[in-house]
């Protein structure tokens, strides 16, 4: 059987052999047109390029994750599932937060000729930080609003207004809300404010906003939370799953039992809510939809296709970690 050359795909696509050269080698841009000839004509042909390339056609979608917590485990879980469906093939990369860890896995996932696109759920990793390494290579980044390179957004607004009300409902009118400074955006912590503002205002409440660095470690999150509850903090909003886990550590090292003297809501997904003991009361997105709107927007973009902007609605979720407000002391 005579071995199909550069000069039969080219020929196939209707195109030149620098073309197809361009597409397999990625060493200049090509329009999206082009290289979607190209690679479909090398897919019916069967070409295989000589050398360290198994085949020009990429199938493998590049899903970034966290590898020192286990926040985003269930969304990486359920990425998987929707990417195979789709008929990619997943290939997950653990990144850690600092920079040095992180330039060799995304610069890796820039070089590799099998990845057609990357799904980022990293708080650390942001737009330029794909832009810069993976090339030209479609990105799009999960649940992160005001972001570039995502088009599915959440209603963050709606959020903090499902997790105040029930905290008030429950007789709570000193509330803190401990947010990651280290990876939300300046818009997304003025609007946080201001909501809080306004509703604490109308109901009657106090609510206190306190920024802390995800990264940073127990003892320097603990003297903050100390002092909220010597202040007369009775109830704490966590930005994610990992805040409530210290929050949790915290309450068990001062014999702060949960929920009879400290109510605790966390925004996170039912996966990591059923990890806790007490059960978490949550705030979530659903999930399979926040999932598959990522997924069908990059593979929109990966197929040349007309993406839309998306808002989700988030939904409380009641575990055991929250209680009417009883005497505190």
């Amino acid at each position: 059987m005579r071995k199909v050359t550069i000069s039969d795909v080219a020929s196939e696509a209707g195109c030149s052999k620098a073309a197809v050269s361009y597409v397999i080698n990625r060493t200049r841009p090509i329009s999206a047109e082009v290289r979607k000839k190209v690679l479909d004509a090398a897919e019916r042909l069967g070409y295989y390029p000589s050398g360290k390339r198994n085949t020009p056609r990429r199938r493998s979608i590049a899903l970034l994750i966290r590898g020192d917590f286990r926040v985003g485990i269930e969304p990486a879980f359920t990425f998987h599932h929707e990417i195979f469906r789709r008929g990619y093939v997943p290939q997950i990369f653990m990144c850690g937060s600092d920079a040095e860890s992180l330039k060799p896995v995304l610069s890796a996932i820039g070089n590799d000729r099998n990845i057609a696109g990357v799904i980022n759920t990293v708080p650390d990793i942001g737009s330029l930080n794909l832009l810069k390494y993976c090339r030209e290579l479609p990105s799009f980044i999960y649940a992160r609003n005001g972001c570039m390179l995502c088009s599915v957004h959440c209603n963050y607004t709606h959020r903090m207004n499902l997790a105040l009300s029930h905290l008030h409902t429950l007789g709570h009118r000193k509330v803190v809300f401990f947010i990651d400074s280290a990876t939300m955006d300046k818009q997304q912590m003025i609007d946080n404010l201001a909501f809080l503002q306004r509703y604490s205002r109308s109901v009657g409440m106090e609510a206190r906003v306190v920024a802390h660095p995800e990264r940073r470690d127990n003892p320097v999150l603990f003297p903050k939370l100390d002092r909220e509850w010597d202040g007369g903090a009775t109830a704490i909003l966590a930005w994610n799953d990992f805040f409530a886990s210290m929050v949790y550590q915290w309450a068990y090292e001062r014999y702060i039992r949960i929920p009879d003297k400290l109510s605790v809501i966390a925004f996170c997904d039912e996966f990591s809510a059923r990890g806790f003991a007490p059960p978490l009361t949550s705030v979530q997105i659903p999930l399979d939809l926040l999932v598959h709107h990522t997924v069908e927007a990059l593979l929109a973009r990966i197929e040349d296709r007309k993406t839309e902007e998306v808002l989700l609605h988030p939904f409380l979720s009641m575990g055991a970690s929250t209680g009417p407000l009883l005497k505190k002391h």
